[in-house]
């Protein structure tokens, strides 16, 4: 949505919703399909067109009741009798006393589904299960409009945990968004995923050792089984390395601390490949540069 268009002042969306609302229940009343078709959404548009009654099917030929029928279906996403209480309502442009107390600004809420679509619902009528009749817009960000995209039944209690304005709404699905990430922080399956600074995951070298949690004491099994996991990595698996503390005092030693640790992680591939174990692989290494350096 529009960020200049989420910032309007006061209730501006639930009046633009309510009037949108108005509308659409008006159009559904007389059967104006067409008009209707220009306030709504690309969703319901494609759905009337491939669901829609027409001449050529015979619907000409059909009792009025089948007719409704069938255009009910092509104008929601679910069958139920509302499209009959809406006729029977005759729902004008202008409301009756009665109609404004129940579809009116101060009842419309708000609801992001993802990221990209937010519904608007406009309340006109009690369901028979004891929920609110609403008109479900959505918001169109190419004109700037809400639209319609269908008439259902919401709980009442699903009703009251909605926001009231769209800026609420936005802020209600980015936390819901947030602890869906995180998840709870005792589940140690979900955060067992995640290496963490503040929570070093044990890790398992392939002797089945496990590495000490405590990056300033690792053992050496599991020092190198960092390492090791490195080497797997090769083969499909995304392990990542945790990370051991240094603190350089310049860049020069930062280079060096990069150097070695590129130089350990090639050591202990190049020993898995010739058989040879770390320490023994390391020793040729050396034993190479002391030799390379005296040249």
């Amino acid at each position: 949505m529009d960020g200049a268009t989420l910032q309007e002042p006061g209730n501006v969306h639930s009046l633009r919703a309510v009037e949108t609302a108005v509308v659409v229940l008006h159009l559904r009343t007389t059967t104006q399909i067409d008009e209707l078709m220009r306030h709504a959404s690309v969703a319901i548009q494609q759905r009337w067109e491939y669901l829609g009654p027409s001449v050529d099917k015979g619907s000409g030929r059909q009792p009025p009741s089948t007719l409704f029928r069938q255009i009910d279906d092509a104008l929601q996403w679910q069958s139920d009798d509302i499209g009959e209480y809406i006729r029977h309502e005759h729902f004008a442009l202008e409301l009756t006393e009665e109609q404004k107390d129940t579809l009116c600004p101060e009842n419309v809420v708000f609801e992001y589904t993802d990221h990209q679509t937010l519904h608007a619902y406009a309340p006109f009528g009690s369901g028979s299960s004891g929920g609110m009749m609403v008109v479900d817009l959505v918001w169109e960000s190419d004109s700037r409009r809400w639209v319609y995209f269908n008439v259902k039944i919401l709980e009442v209690t699903k009703m009251a945990e909605l926001a009231t304005t769209v800026v609420e709404a936005l802020k209600v699905f980015k936390d819901k968004q947030t602890l869906e990430a995180d998840g709870d922080e005792d589940d140690d399956d979900y955060w067992g995923q995640f290496v963490q600074p503040e929570r070093p995951a044990d890790r398992n070298d392939t002797n089945g050792k496990t590495a000490a949690s405590n990056g300033d004491n690792i053992s050496e099994n599991g020092y190198w089984g960092q390492y090791d996991d490195d080497a797997s990595s090769a083969s499909g698996q995304d392990d990542r390395i945790d990370e051991i503390e240094h603190k350089p005092r310049d860049e020069r030693q930062l280079a060096i601390l990069k150097s070695v640790e590129l130089s350990l992680q090639a050591a202990a591939v190049a020993s898995q490949a010739s058989g040879v174990s770390e320490a023994e692989f390391l020793q040729m290494a050396y034993q190479q540069f002391h030799a390379t350096g005296r040249q």
